[in-house]
């Protein structure tokens, strides 16, 4: 069976939702909030991508994966500068 798939996908940089790779207008300060938008809006799955520098950015984008997946009802998948 095939059928379309909704899948947005937030860019995490400094504890914020950005735009994209190379544009880092911020969408929105609370990347947990609009990660639940997308989940309650009828989104299938959720991409995150970490976009950090540091091990201190990369650690506060784990925290807020985290936060993100107590909140959301569907499956995420996250991608970028996964360490471990």
């Amino acid at each position: 069976m095939s059928y379309k798939r909704i899948v947005p996908c937030l860019f995490l940089w400094q504890g914020k939702a950005v735009r994209w790779f190379d544009d880092m207008d911020v969408l929105s300060e609370d990347a947990v909030a609009l990660a639940k938008h997308y989940s309650d809006k009828g989104a299938d799955e959720l991409l995150v991508f970490d976009l950090s520098d540091s091990d201190d950015e990369h650690e506060e984008a784990i925290d807020l994966m985290r936060r993100i997946n107590r909140v959301i009802r569907i499956p995420m998948v996250a991608g970028g500068n996964i360490r471990r």
